[in-house]
């Protein structure tokens, strides 16, 4: 496949083989204070990734460190980010080329593994965040962990970076709600050149938003407290603040039918917060003074259409056209019937909405989790299209089977006739 952004490094002040030939962090700092301010850049690696990285007796890590000028560092066995069972491989180098080259040769090795595996989906008891591979033949997954305070920049104002990456490198970008010490997970998806050409952007926006200060802060970070509760990330929200709850979100993909998620893209809250401030009173700063309306009123009459056409106009200006999240679990085999057999009828929800329209496989549980991106009344109107699709297709179902079962009782009563 094509490699669109690869060319060979080109580290100025020094050579990349010079610094791989010196061992540890103190010889690669003085290399790169001879070669310019560093940049870093963290890819999430399941296990089979990291083992394919390191190469027997680490010989492939120091391949890799010679090959594209970036020194490497990876979290210790066990040692992963919050709800996944992914290590933390940290890239640092002294210009972001050396970087994306770096990133070249991680996607060719997904590739490698996902070929050799036979699909890259592993067995049932496989965690999600170790799956290599999106839902649509062909399509890979690069996880990685970005700084917390630029994930805003990368979804843009009403999504509209993240919607520019995808119409112009045909990569999925998705920013998880929760943040954890500064950082944020997001997973890339797409076909291989695809991914190719969304990373350079997204390493472009880091070196626009990230100081050199608080970058080389961020990139020490290498392990998490497992028992650290999140922060809602500019991917989220918290309770008061936006819609929605915080919370971590394991990649597990278990649950049922009719189980939901939703988040808000709106809220923002300043790196190191763990939550909004107490006031003497037991509130929250910023907490709306006002009691919640009577239970007669709004919802009396039982139309809900009305309810949430009078709420959308009593939404606080501009809020409701802010990128915001819901997610849903239905049965693999129901997913099929309600999107199309080619996912025509979610590519036409998508159209109409504006919304973006995702389907993620639950391996263990079978049960495959729909997401859906976008401003709030759309994302509320793209779910209502897609489950009037299913309860169609349902009812239409029921209709064949109980049209067949009366043709076959009619058959058997002429037989008995005869």
């Amino acid at each position: 496949w094509l490699k669109p952004w690869w060319r060979p490094s080109k580290t100025p002040g020094g050579t990349p083989a010079a610094a791989a030939a010196m061992r540890g962090d103190e010889a690669f700092d003085a290399f790169r204070r001879s070669a310019g301010p560093a940049r870093c850049f963290k890819v999430l690696c399941p296990e089979a990734l990291v083992t394919a990285i390191i190469g027997p007796r680490g010989a492939g890590k120091e391949q890799l460190q010679q090959e594209t000028g970036c020194h490497l560092k990876i979290s210790g066995r066990d040692d992963y980010f919050p709800g996944t069972r992914c290590r933390i491989l940290i890239a640092s180098a002294a210009d972001t080329q050396n970087i994306l080259d770096f990133l070249q040769r991680v996607m060719d090795m997904i590739v490698d593994l996902v070929v050799r595996d036979g699909g890259g989906k592993g067995g049932a008891s496989r965690d999600d965040s170790e799956v290599l591979t999106g839902r649509d033949p062909g399509e890979f997954v690069l996880r990685t962990a970005l700084p917390h305070s630029v994930t805003g920049a990368i979804i843009g104002p009403r999504g509209e970076r993240i919607k520019q990456i995808r119409a112009s490198t045909g990569a999925k970008v998705f920013v998880e709600n929760e943040a954890y010490e500064g950082h944020q997970m997001a997973r890339v998806i797409g076909q291989p050149d695809a991914i190719s050409l969304a990373l350079p952007q997204i390493c472009g926006v880091i070196d626009e938003e990230m100081p050199e200060d608080l970058l080389a802060e961020w990139s020490r970070v290498e392990s998490f407290d497992p028992r650290a509760a999140p922060v809602p990330g500019k991917g989220g929200s918290v309770k008061g603040k936006g819609g929605g709850k915080g919370g971590s979100r394991k990649e597990d993909g278990k649950g049922g039918r009719g189980r939901s998620r939703s988040r808000s893209r709106g809220w923002q809250q300043g790196e190191g917060d763990m939550g909004a401030p107490q006031l003497e009173d037991g509130g929250e700063e910023g907490a709306l003074d006002t009691e919640l309306p009577p239970p007669e009123g709004l919802l009396c009459d039982g139309n809900m259409l009305e309810a949430l056409h009078r709420i959308g106009e009593e939404f606080p200006p501009d809020r409701a056209d802010m990128q915001h999240a819901i997610s849903f679990d239905m049965p693999t085999e129901d997913v099929r019937e309600m999107l199309g057999p080619r996912g025509e009828h979610k590519d036409w929800a998508q159209g109409v909405t504006g919304t973006e329209i995702t389907v993620s496989p639950a391996h263990a549980s079978g049960n495959d989790t729909i997401a859906i991106q976008g401003a709030l009344m759309a994302i509320y109107a793209a779910h209502a299209l897609l489950m009037k699709r299913y309860h169609e297709a349902e009812i239409a179902a029921s209709e064949q089977a109980a049209a067949q079962q009366q043709q076959q009782q009619e058959e058997e009563q002429a037989r008995e006739r005869e």
